[in-house]
């Protein structure tokens, strides 16, 4: 396999570093080519609690989602990490993220 070489500063050396919390290429070829295997597992896990749902096999708790301090006090926190965590995303991502949503049905989030 070829080699690129990159010139970094030791600050961003060490950065990378703890970043990738094993190999720096690996890290960094995850980074460029966008593999994120993760995204998957999460959406078939979501997939796969919704029929739990659907089917009766696992119930959600109406009485704690509805509480005044789950809907009072942390939907603004939660509102704000998923638009921070979008801001982040490089457009690649979120055409991947949107299609996935598409391809099961689920219409993706406008932000009109």
């Amino acid at each position: 396999m070829p080699a690129i070489v990159v010139r970094v500063t030791d600050a961003q050396k060490a950065e990378l570093e703890a970043r990738a919390k094993g190999s720096v290429s690996e890290y960094v070829r995850r980074q460029l080519f966008n593999d994120q295997p993760s995204l998957e597992a999460v959406l078939d896990r979501i997939d796969h609690l919704a029929d739990d749902i659907a089917e009766g096999r696992l119930s959600p708790e109406p009485s704690s989602f509805q509480s005044p301090s789950t809907t009072g006090d942390q939907w603004p926190l939660l509102l704000e990490m998923l638009l921070m965590l979008r801001a982040t995303m490089k457009p690649s991502t979120m055409r991947s993220a949107q299609a996935e949503l598409k391809r099961r049905g689920v219409t993706p989030w406008g932000g009109e």
